[in-house]
């Protein structure tokens, strides 16, 4: 048996155990904390060393291994214009590697929560993809008949919003606590999703007029919205209720997929619905996205203003890498006056 000692150098190959036949590029890696994380195009892994399974040295013979953190990968823009799009900026206007990786641990997590949203969105829409067609077929089948077969369902829908509503709230405070790492931003634990105070807060220290309170003035609307239906979900009441209606038979046999009504008439006044819930979610779900991609834009060009070198510039879209979707990097002023 050969010796193993984990201080040697070691190599390994990064594949996918639920898909042994999947051979996706490795397209980058970052240690982000203390943990290195490999981005392929179509997964993330965790490298695992020895030394993070067997941190006490109590059996010398553990070997390296990896895990699966997420089935996106960069070919995904919800890890490519997210953690990766940061990695590229922000390191520019970071002071120490401190506050660097500090910065870049708090992004990744809001990524991973940002990520269990869009694997709901995922999922929803793999249901729709195959039910749909099978309440087709059962009314087809039925139509002289008396009766109607039940409709199929999505399992634990109501789950399934709650785990959305539930991250994307957090994504939302986590987004604010990102702005508070670069601007005075007060926000402690007891007021993290007071986000209309948080938007009045810059508008009334940086300016109105500032790209940052601009932006999040506009999208305050829907960000309101997301976190009340996530309080209404958590802590159902009168004039603050979530309704989810999974696959549901209409007369004139006919079916209409699943839909939500939200009633938040408590805090914001308004009851909405019934509406088509997939769309919803994608909708709120890219929202959240763009939200993330702007606000590391707009922080760092904002605090790259007045630097005498370098600035950010959007990559063309013939140049944008398909393996990694990553809209913007950081070059030297004089390349922009001659075009990149």
């Amino acid at each position: 048996m050969k010796n193993f000692n984990r201080d040697d150098a070691f190599s390994m190959s990064i594949n996918d155990p639920e898909n042994i036949d999947e051979f996706s590029k490795i397209i980058d890696s970052i240690v982000i904390g203390d943990e290195l994380y490999i981005f392929k195009t179509k997964s993330v892994f965790r490298m695992l060393t020895a030394e993070s399974i067997d941190p006490d040295w109590s059996a010398l013979d553990t070997k390296h291994s990896y895990e699966k953190i997420s089935d996106f990968g960069t070919e995904s823009e919800y890890i490519s214009r997210c953690i990766l799009q940061a990695e590229k900026l922000l390191p520019v206007i970071t002071k120490t590697e401190k506050f660097k990786s500090n910065v870049l641990e708090d992004l990744w997590e809001l990524n991973l929560k940002l990520l269990n949203c869009r694997n709901v969105v995922c999922d929803l829409d793999s249901h729709y993809s195959t039910l749909i067609p099978k309440c087709n077929q059962i009314i087809l089948d039925n139509e002289s008949s008396n009766v109607l077969p039940p409709l199929p369902k999505i399992p634990e829908l109501e789950e399934k919003v709650r785990v959305f509503l539930t991250n994307s709230k957090l994504v939302l405070i986590a987004l604010f606590k990102f702005l508070a790492k670069f601007y005075p931003l007060p926000i402690g634990d007891r007021g993290e999703s007071h986000f209309n105070k948080h938007v009045k807060w810059f508008e009334t220290n940086i300016g109105s007029e500032h790209n940052i309170s601009k932006l999040l003035k506009a999208d305050l609307e829907w960000i309101r919205l997301l976190s009340e239906c996530r309080n209404a979900i958590e802590h159902s009441g009168k004039g603050q209720k979530i309704d989810v209606v999974n696959f549901t038979l209409k007369p004139g046999n006919k079916f209409s997929p699943p839909n939500w009504t939200y009633d938040l008439t408590k805090k914001l006044g308004f009851k909405k619905g019934p509406h088509d819930l997939l769309n919803d979610l994608d909708v709120l779900c890219s929202n959240m996205l763009h939200l993330v991609e702007d606000l590391i834009l707009l922080v760092t060009q904002d605090k790259l203003v007045n630097h005498p070198l370098i600035a950010v510039y959007k990559v063309d879209e013939a140049k944008i890498n398909k393996e990694c979707l990553i809209n913007y990097d950081i070059t030297i002023k004089s390349n922009l006056s001659v075009g990149l």
